[in-house]
């Protein structure tokens, strides 16, 4: 069960700390790493998602599949993006993303 209060609301969310990423991705079961979060945004039905991505240092290459789903990716709270060993990028082919007070 995930500890983070979260301030916004959001279709998907991830918890660096207590999330799994066999969970459902929701605000009592969260993913624990984003790109878990953003393939289940990408298999459902529709177009339009957020992830709300909890406090914590993240370092996932993050890769969009086959999609064409606008794709919001939330912090809340201090999040901290450090993609410096992802390789040539740290977002792959997500052009239909935003990513809102990442650090």
């Amino acid at each position: 069960m995930s500890t983070v209060h979260w301030k916004y609301e959001g279709d998907y969310f991830v918890d660096a700390v207590n999330g799994d990423d066999g969970n459902a991705g929701t605000s009592t079961a969260p993913t624990k790493t984003i790109p878990a979060a953003v393939a289940l945004a990408e298999a459902a039905a529709g177009g339009y998602y957020t992830i709300v991505v909890g406090p914590g240092v993240y370092t996932d290459r993050i890769v969009a599949g086959s999609t064409s789903h606008y794709i919001t990716l939330q912090a809340d709270g201090q999040v901290i993006f450090d993609a410096s060993d992802t390789g040539d990028s740290a977002f792959y082919e997500g052009f239909l993303w935003r990513v809102k007070d990442f650090t």
